[in-house]
């Protein structure tokens, strides 16, 4: 909530995109049936993994479903052409398989959503095109008043001399973390830089625009954009990717971040830094444009 108005958050978003996805290809009432009960989802998942008689399906623990609840189960699971009976035996029908794989994904995202909150309570809504679902991976880094270098410990562990080509795009002030990629960068590290306007102009009001000349260096360019950004993003030899989020307001202070190292979220990187790197210009022209 913000000046007495609820907003919704990436996270909001997400979850909200993820049961629009999962309700083009289930109905709400197949929805239902298949969260009414702890049972439904073990059982399916019992079939999908092989054709079953109803005695193999019933337990023998306290937890375990009862005989009644297995029949009420698979006759539901007829009726909604998820499972066949036959010679006695029900079986998982490719419509069952494609209604556990669609809740699957469902589970993840939510799962992911809540697991990453602190990330996507700080990420845009217009970013949750991420693949949630690929996630999982992903390790979660927060800073806070209280352990306000727990990002920054994490991106310098990043900064490894043995890297050949690293992106990145950003617009957090870390003269540390400048300061060690500045030696990566003049021994040869090959890559693209792309800072938001909030950091070209607060590199020139600390006398710190040196870092926006990239002539010092053999293999990297540097660009900048004409607008601020919440989000941040390094790209390392296309095997990892820190993707940074942070508030619109508190000056970006404190940080959510995640390092995956999942193919599709560093895909998904790549083209978002592709995006703003076409709407970005050499820093070398920017240089000689009056800071407003």
């Amino acid at each position: 909530m913000s000046d007495g108005e609820y907003r919704l958050t990436a996270g909001g978003k997400a979850v909200l995109d993820a049961f629009d996805t999962s309700l083009d290809e289930i109905d709400r009432t197949q929805l239902t049936n298949l969260t009414r009960s702890k049972h439904t989802i073990p059982l399916l998942l019992t079939i999908s993994n092989g054709a079953a008689r109803p005695s193999e399906l019933v337990g023998t623990n306290d937890s375990a479903p009862s005989r009644a609840t297995v029949q009420r189960a698979v006759r539901m699971f007829e009726t909604e052409e998820w499972c066949k009976e036959m010679s006695g035996s029900y079986h998982l029908t490719p419509t069952g398989e494609r209604t556990l794989d669609v809740y699957e994904e469902l589970a993840v995202t939510l799962e992911q959503v809540i697991e990453k909150a602190p990330w996507f309570q700080r990420l845009s809504p217009s970013r949750t095109d991420i693949p949630v679902c690929e996630l999982t991976d992903a390790k979660l880094y927060i800073s806070s008043p209280n352990s306000p270098g727990i990002v920054l410990a994490a991106a310098l562990k990043l900064c490894d001399p043995r890297l050949d080509h690293f992106r990145v795009l950003t617009s957090i002030f870390n003269p540390t973390l400048f300061r060690a990629y500045d030696k990566l960068l003049k021994l040869g590290l090959k890559g693209e830089a792309v800072v938001d306007e909030s950091l070209y102009d607060r590199l020139h009001e600390e006398e710190m625009e040196h870092f926006l000349d990239d002539s010092n260096y053999d293999n990297f360019r540097i660009s900048s954009l004409d607008e601020t950004l919440t989000i941040g993003i390094g790209i390392y030899d296309e095997k990892q990717i820190a993707i940074g989020a942070y508030n619109e307001t508190g000056a970006g202070e404190h940080i959510a971040m995640l390092l995956s190292s999942n193919e599709a979220v560093i895909q998904w990187g790549i083209q978002l830094f592709k995006s703003y790197r076409e709407q970005a210009c050499h820093s070398a022209e920017s240089a000689s444009e009056p800071i407003q």
